[in-house]
């Protein structure tokens, strides 16, 4: 983020124009796919320069010959593809950052061995990373994102067997290229995908926004766990008991939220909304994470939806591209 923010603030904007694209081949253990890096021409210091975008995707995100706008810094000589990507990848990182420090710390039980293993173990990481800055002679942020940018220049991610240069749209958009052959359903199918998951978290969320509104407070206390085990593993389920203060009758529950370790220890008092018409539809009150379920799907839909109606743009592009290229034979 703070890259990001440096960029934003202190680069200029100038028109660049996409003018080839390297594909890159990437192999996993289960797999093979390849990677499309835009290459972008531009004028910067009078001069006509070029330069290959840092990250890529599976599929071309522009047309060869699309105008663009390119982030550019007369000090550091150093160019990026203008993107929002960067902007909203870093406080995705922050915020589930955020969350695991979170967990830690409900779960942290402070104790003398507990508090030592902690400081040593940031004590240990501090001076390494520490050791390697004065190594690198590297004492101020300034001088951070310096030697970051050299280093970015000296790497180099060729495959000379498997990479090769795209540099007309005919090449891009052949039909015979294995990112090309389904997105006329891949698109689509993602796209509605995520529709109906943000359909599901507006329906979910509504049903929690009302449950909140009517619920009444009471004070609970957990009495076991229910798990249940698949492929990602054991998630465990806190039981709840309390007592239903206009009556007086216990009444126990299952929390809708689970987690890998258990959040509670048996025993513990924990704070309940109940609805007052039916006070066995209760939960444990968790103040923001009672929207957990709404956030994920609703994440889950903004990234399908976003994807398929990239996908589904790109097949838009390869259409028109084939009908003009038949108008004009």
């Amino acid at each position: 983020m703070w890259d990001y923010i440096t960029v934003v603030r202190s680069y200029e904007i100038i028109p660049g124009k996409v003018i080839a694209f390297r594909r890159k081949y990437k192999r996993s253990r289960k797999s093979a796919s390849y990677i499309y890096y835009p290459v972008i021409e531009f004028i910067g210091k009078g001069n006509k320069k070029e330069f290959q975008a840092k990250s890529g995707a599976s599929w071309p995100m522009y047309d060869i010959g699309e105008s663009v706008e390119v982030y550019y810094s007369n000090k550091y000589d150093d160019q990026r593809l203008k993107s929002v990507a960067q902007g909203i990848i870093g406080p995705i990182f922050m915020v589930v950052g955020l969350v695991i420090c979170y967990i830690f710390w409900i779960n942290f039980e402070m104790s003398f061995f507990s508090l030592v293993t902690a400081f040593g173990l940031s004590g240990v990481v501090a001076w390494f990373f520490g050791s390697m800055l004065r190594k690198r002679e590297i004492k101020s942020v300034p001088d951070l994102a310096q030697e970051v940018r050299s280093l970015r220049k000296k790497v180099r991610h060729n495959h000379p067997s498997k990479d090769n240069l795209l540099t007309t749209q005919q090449e891009l958009d052949n039909p015979d290229l294995p990112e090309n052959k389904n997105l006329k359903f891949i698109g689509p199918v993602f796209a509605v995908i995520g529709l109906l998951a943000i359909a599901g978290a507006i329906y979910v969320g509504i049903n929690r926004w009302n449950f909140l509104d009517r619920a009444q407070t009471a004070e609970g206390r957990v009495i076991d766990f229910k798990s249940q085990t698949d492929d990602d593993g054991t998630t465990y389920y806190p039981i709840v008991e309390f007592v239903h203060p206009p009556t007086g009758q216990s009444i126990t529950f299952k929390h809708d939220v689970g987690s890998s370790t258990p959040s509670y220890g048996r025993g513990a008092a924990v704070p309940i909304l109940y609805d007052p018409g039916n006070a066995s539809h209760a939960i444990i009150d968790d103040g923001l994470w009672n929207w957990f379920a709404t956030i994920l799907i609703s994440v889950i839909g903004i990234a399908f939806f976003g994807v398929g109606s990239t996908l589904t743009r790109k097949w838009w592009k390869q259409e028109r591209f084939k009908k003009r290229r038949f108008t004009k034979n």
